[in-house]
């Protein structure tokens, strides 16, 4: 179940916003697999559009489970590391 549509212009044009301006601050981006390890996601947050947007900006990135158990600590990692 989606709570918003994330192809409305008005979300797009959000994220765009904010995301040109925390480029400019060096700011380091997470790529979360908390949801995933837990069932609520087959992707890591954020979504693909903005990770890709972040990588053509240059950002720096961090890979995070936002584990809440030692078996997925390093969930998901083999499968996005290739993007740091």
């Amino acid at each position: 179940m989606s709570l918003f549509d994330e192809e409305d212009p008005r979300y797009i044009a959000a994220w765009r916003g904010a995301l040109e301006k925390l480029l400019k601050t060096g700011a380091v981006f997470e790529i979360n697999t908390g949801a995933m390890s837990r069932g609520y996601r087959t992707s890591p947050y954020p979504a693909p559009a903005i990770l890709d947007e972040i990588k053509k900006g240059g950002g720096s990135l961090i890979l995070s489970s936002d584990s809440h158990s030692p078996q997925t600590l390093l969930y998901g990692f083999e499968r996005y590391e290739d993007m740091l």
